[in-house]
């Protein structure tokens, strides 16, 4: 008892100690205290007690750490729950099979759950948005951004990923949804503004590109004289294009004039490639079309999609080399069709990536030719694959060349 005494806190009792056992109360490797047990008269501990004791003193460990981690994680739990509290952006967490699993205030608020049994029923059953539901369905690996429109006029800006485990599996989805309804009609006053300039300026460039045309009828001119007038329609067919551009774009975003039908996405790239190969060769570029098996149908306007893929066309064309090569893939990924356009050009820097497909955003000083592009071609893409509930991105480094990918989903998802 003197030796314990000596390295355990054995306060004093109204008994004197004349046997003592003392057992470690450790958890792993972590020690976290000593248990002992003290007789008043003198005792031999026999193997099975301090097997009892010992057992005692596990068990012991194991709570005591239990504790510790509960206590750890409710104060985690408490600070992420203040935390989806507190942002005004709308969380939605589901499972693999799209059973709900959490949402914070803002989301119930959004979709009026407040006080209904929802954890664990499936999105589609509890909020009424086919679109928020596709979102989550397709999300994979990589974010994904959708415009999730409401009954009620408000427009969200939905961000959707996977979530997934170290070893890769899925075990959720999570969706955060942004109220841009108001940016949605600062927008939408912007493009009124445009196509009513576009629109009052179509009559003087008609005009001006007649009398430029004229020019030649009411006397010869010289080669001066020529290149001026020359110059002068040119640019006045550059700026007529321009407002066709935008007005375009206009009619995309406002789905005006389309017709929707079941589509093979294969024949609309292959037709785009017959179109563009007298480019190509022209500028001394191979381009190469390989279409997978079993293209699945897709629901869409063939014109639109058409114009999408050809401006994919040309954006590669237009950033290639002499001898270069343009790469065309038709694929299906899960449940898309994915049509993949490489180029062994100048490539994209990280910095002018994130920017590349707003209206008349333009990469400048990595091309010394064919600067006359309006800005709105990839700006066209992005809306097109919006308006098909698909979606578009790019894999790029300087000097290494860009690959465009344009996902669309299937009848079947």
């Amino acid at each position: 008892v003197s030796r314990a005494r000596a390295v355990l806190d054995i306060r004093p009792s109204k008994h004197s100690l004349q046997a003592i056992i003392a057992l470690p109360v450790q958890h792993e490797t972590r020690l976290i205290g000593v248990l002992w047990l003290g007789y008043s008269k003198p005792h031999i501990f026999s193997k099975s007690e301090s097997d009892l004791l010992m057992t005692l003193a596990g068990q012991a460990a194991v709570a005591v750490a239990n504790s510790r981690l509960f206590e750890a994680s409710e104060g985690g739990r408490q600070q992420l729950d203040a935390i989806l509290t507190a942002t005004p952006d709308a969380i939605i967490v589901t499972d693999p099979r799209l059973r709900l699993v959490l949402v914070n205030p803002a989301a119930e608020d959004i979709f009026d759950l407040q006080g209904k049994e929802i954890v664990g029923r499936r999105i589609n059953e509890i909020i009424h948005q086919p679109q928020l539901a596709v979102a989550l369905h397709s999300s994979d690996e990589r974010r994904s951004s959708h415009e999730i429109k409401l009954p009620d006029g408000r427009t969200f800006s939905g961000s959707t990923s996977s979530i997934s485990r170290q070893d890769g599996s899925i075990i959720g989805r999570l969706a955060v949804l942004r109220d841009v309804t108001e940016f949605k009609e600062l927008d939408q006053q912007k493009t009124d503004a445009i196509e009513a300039v576009s629109n009052d300026l179509k009559g003087p460039l008609a005009l001006m590109q007649g009398y430029s045309t004229m020019l030649p009828m009411v006397g010869k001119l010289n080669n001066r004289q020529s290149e001026f007038a020359e110059k002068i329609a040119a640019g006045v067919e550059q700026m007529s294009n321009l407002i066709e551009d935008v007005l375009d774009l206009h009619r995309i975003e406002s789905d005006v004039g389309s017709s929707m039908q079941d589509l093979d996405m294969g024949e609309i790239v292959q037709n785009q490639i017959e179109d563009i190969k007298p480019i190509a060769v022209s500028r001394g570029i191979q381009l190469v079309c390989s279409v997978g098996h079993s293209i699945e149908l897709i629901s869409g306007d063939a014109s639109m999609l058409g114009r999408a893929i050809r401006h994919l066309l040309d954006n590669s064309l237009r950033y290639t080399s002499s001898g270069g090569t343009v790469q065309v893939n038709v694929q299906m990924i899960k449940s898309e069709v994915e049509i993949s356009v490489a180029d062994d050009g100048i490539g994209i820097s990280r910095a002018d990536q994130d920017r590349l497909f707003e209206k008349f955003y333009r990469v400048y000083g990595q091309q010394d030719t064919d600067s006359s592009g309006s800005g709105l071609g990839l700006s066209f893409v992005k809306s097109i694959a919006e308006r098909h509930g698909g979606r578009v991105w790019l894999d790029s480094q300087l000097g290494q060349g860009s690959t465009f990918y344009f996902a669309l989903p299937t009848n079947n998802n």
